[in-house]
């Protein structure tokens, strides 16, 4: 059966009042969710590579790519790359000591 004049005003005005509350909600929700993703963020900036050479760190490889840790595992001749915040330089070993540490670290 057609609706009549005076439901289907009342069913429009149901339905704007739904999809307000809709939209209400949804807002709600995506505030929700970018107050838990921002800081999780800014932890991961913080701790990205490129983040910590930009406070003044950086990574040496060997000719193989593979991350210097120790220089003791360095001989002398040996090519070196070093990646910093604003690219790279390459250089050659002409001595490594190493860290005579007592805590054991």
């Amino acid at each position: 059966p057609p609706l009549r004049p005076d439901h289907a005003g009342q069913r429009a005005l149901a339905l704007e009042a739904t999809a307000a509350r809709l939209g209400g909600a949804m807002e709600a929700r995506l505030a929700a969710a970018e107050r838990r993703v921002v800081p999780a963020g800014r932890a991961l900036e913080a701790v990205s590579p490129l983040a910590v050479l930009e406070r003044g760190y950086s990574i040496t490889r060997r000719a193989d790519g593979s991350v210097v840790r120790d220089p003791a595992t360095l001989a002398t001749g040996e090519t070196l790359t070093t990646i910093l915040a604003g690219g790279e330089v390459d250089a050659t070993v002409t001595e490594a000591r190493g860290v005579d540490r007592e805590d054991g670290a």
